[in-house]
């Protein structure tokens, strides 16, 4: 019941809040869906991960830039919580990622940064990681005639270079 109860709740703030007209209902189901990742905790969050991405994610996409904001601060804090839970998502949230880091707004920018760093700390973690997935997606982005995309995935060449599990000159 207390499972039923929990998706009901987070479609709702999907369904009510993070799909509405307004900025500020919007920005308000943000908080809402990492609030609730939050109270429910490490090994609770892992049912209703892919449920707390989804709108999440789409928010990184939002006309408004302060929304753009709450949603990378709603993923961190989601991040925060479901570690690898939210890394069948990676190629989503990667692509999510080199939107932000060429947004207009500083503040998303600097949300984005933040929320690449705790990423690259989920991916380097978790031990089973199936890399190979990464690479084409930076192969396909290394190209990206944007200077900020090229940071981004160069950080992250970096950062795979530096694991010794991950050989990147097969690559």
């Amino acid at each position: 019941a207390f499972i039923n109860e929990v998706a009901r709740v987070i479609r709702r703030l999907k369904d009510e809040f993070c799909r509405s007209a307004f900025p500020n209902r919007r920005k308000g189901g943000l908080v809402g869906l990492a609030s609730m990742a939050i109270a429910l905790e490490h090994h609770p969050v892992q049912r209703h991960v892919a449920q707390l991405v989804e709108p999440v994610l789409t928010c990184f996409s939002d006309e408004d830039a302060s929304v753009r904001y709450s949603a990378c601060e709603a993923f961190y804090n989601i991040t925060k919580v479901a570690r690898g839970g939210v890394l069948p998502s990676l190629l989503d949230v990667f692509d999510g990622l080199c939107r932000l880091y060429t947004d207009v707004d500083q503040s998303v920018k600097d949300g984005a940064q933040c929320l690449d760093r705790l990423f690259r700390d989920v991916v380097t973690e978790k031990r089973d990681f199936d890399y190979s997935a990464l690479i084409p997606l930076l192969k396909a982005r290394i190209r990206c005639p944007n200077p900020s995309v090229r940071q981004l995935v160069l950080g992250w060449i970096v950062l795979l270079d530096s694991l010794p599990q991950v050989d990147m000159i097969v690559y």
